[in-house]
């Protein structure tokens, strides 16, 4: 007998076998049940998640000599011929390769024609969104009024491709990413069912590379059943698919919190003399910051590690800040965009690990506009102040208005994404303005000149209104604004000679400029 592999040998064969997708099986297996199955269903995910498999149990479901049933018999001969793929009355049809208008024209004519022995005709066409618009045009008369006897089941990985009339006559079902978990626990029963010996870390590993395709992932330890003898471990999974392994992202991470580096360089050097793909390990890398940034919001349940994996990860997190944390994931994905344009991939990484191993020498973004806002009678008095307290040993509370004035430039960015959502022109103008003050629940919002139309707008009494109860919402507070305008400064004010080195600094980094 000749070999059938594994994503053959373990394709569902009914709803209930059907990998994550419980959401779709049971709306499917209700409409059967009530009778209200409809003459075309489209089918849309990424690929190897249990399309086409859901289209044929739909097709046994609808043909079985007990059907329709939600729970075909799997032995009439019906059954048998959708199984092997041999019915007469349900047939696969790639969309790419029958893509023309003539292929559909002769499914038109084929309609017509009642079953030969099943209940149904069942046509299911895959990578349907491939079909040229022509084609599409001549399937869109045989949607609006099908024979009774007919039914259609669209597979698509590319649903925005596909004319918003066909998608108006179908029923259309999202299938989503099976988990990394779903996919360990299912390779782990083939496993045992193949009398494969496994280490759990392995098939982690091969559920990570295959981004929530089960059919990706049979076909991984298929392979790796072939190219091992003995325990499979996951070194074995990474000699096989090229991946990074958990091993150097922990230790790349800890390159950066220790500042080691030369640990750091050596890392990507390694990864290039093993022949790794760099944008495979950035993309392991920000799936790594995310784990990180989970954890430490406690939320671990979330991240689809193993259980010995994610005390690890929660162990990192702990030597990093939140705000670290964000700003390492911010700059990888920049970091990700620039490696898509480079030749050398390489170099742009390294930078990016450079810069985070000498992050100590970086100012916040609250720091710098702290700077730039104060003026040395300010400083002078926050110095005074600073020493009276030191001098008395004494801890004081904070004046209150500073405190507010704080937390409201903390949450300004908040407060301007909620008015942008109600009012997108509104969000924009006050994006303009600068903090001066907030005291006794009044914002002080300063323009420069040339901005006065923003005023203009914003001080219009239905606007304001609804400025103000939009952000007291966010404050939590009831808050009013007070908009001025500011005296126009020289032009030499903001010339590059009187910025601080720090915010010069800054300004490297994000590729930032003085507005």
């Amino acid at each position: 007998m000749s070999y059938l592999v594994l994503a053959r040998k373990y394709r569902p064969q009914n709803f209930n076998e059907v990998i994550g997708q419980e959401h779709i099986n049971r709306s499917l297996k209700n409409a059967i049940l009530t009778q209200r199955v409809a003459h075309s269903y489209l089918f849309s995910g990424p690929r190897g998640i249990g399309k086409t498999s859901t289209a044929r149990i739909l097709a046994k479901a609808l043909n079985c000599i007990n059907g329709p049933t939600p729970d075909p018999c799997q032995k009439c001969v019906f059954c048998q011929e959708i199984t092997k793929g041999n019915s007469l009355d349900v047939l696969e049809i790639d969309g790419a390769s029958n893509r023309r208008i003539d292929e559909i024209r002769n499914l038109r004519e084929n309609v017509k024609f009642a079953p030969n022995k099943a209940k149904f005709k069942i046509y299911i066409i895959d990578e349907v969104h491939m079909l040229t618009t022509e084609a599409f045009n001549a399937l869109l008369k045989t949607l609006e009024e099908p024979p009774k006897h007919i039914k259609f089941i669209f597979a698509t990985t590319k649903p925005e491709k596909i004319p918003l009339t066909i998608l108006s006559r179908c029923q259309r079902f999202d299938f989503r990413r099976i988990s990394n978990k779903e996919i360990v626990e299912q390779l782990k029963k083939i496993a045992q069912t193949e009398k494969v010996d496994i280490e759990q870390n392995a098939l982690f590993a091969i559920a990570r590379f295959a981004q929530g395709s089960m059919r990706d992932a049979q076909s991984v330890l298929d392979q790796l059943i072939s190219f091992c003898q003995g325990k499979i471990g996951e070194e074995n999974v990474i000699a096989l698919i090229g991946a990074v392994g958990q091993e150097n992202l922990f230790n790349f991470i800890a390159a950066i919190v220790k500042k080691d580096i030369e640990q750091g360089l050596t890392i990507i050097d390694s990864l290039i003399k093993q022949g790794k793909d760099l944008d495979q390990f950035t993309r392991e890398l920000i799936e790594h910051l995310r784990n990180l940034i989970m954890a430490k919001q406690g939320l671990s349940n979330l991240i689809d590690l193993s259980l010995e994996e994610q005390k690890k990860i929660i162990e990192q997190s702990e030597l990093l800040s939140l705000e670290d944390l964000f700003y390492s994931f911010n700059l990888l994905t920049h970091t990700q965009q620039k490696m898509r344009n480079s030749l050398d991939k390489r170099i742009c990484l390294e930078i990016f690990f450079l810069k985070m191993a000498n992050k100590e020498s970086f100012v916040s973004l609250e720091e710098i506009l702290e700077k730039i806002n104060a003026t040395p009678k300010q400083a002078q008095l926050e110095k005074t102040n600073t020493n009276i307290v030191k001098k008395n040993n004494i801890v004081k509370k904070n004046d209150e208005n500073d405190y507010h004035l704080r937390e409201l430039k903390k949450t300004w960015a908040n407060c301007l994404e909620a008015v942008k959502r109600k009012r997108m022109s509104l969000g924009t103008f006050l994006q303009e303005g600068e903090i001066v003050s907030f005291k006794n629940g009044k914002i002080n919002l300063r323009f420069m000149p040339e901005f006065s139309f923003y005023i203009q707008n914003l001080e219009k009494v239905e606007n304001k209104k609804m400025i103000e109860k939009i952000i007291g919402q966010e404050l939590d507070k009831k808050i009013e604004f007070v908009f001025s305008l500011a005296d126009s400064l020289p032009t030499e004010s903001v010339s590059t000679k009187s910025i601080p080195t720090s915010v010069k600094t800054a300004m490297e980094i994000f590729d930032g400029r003085i507005v």
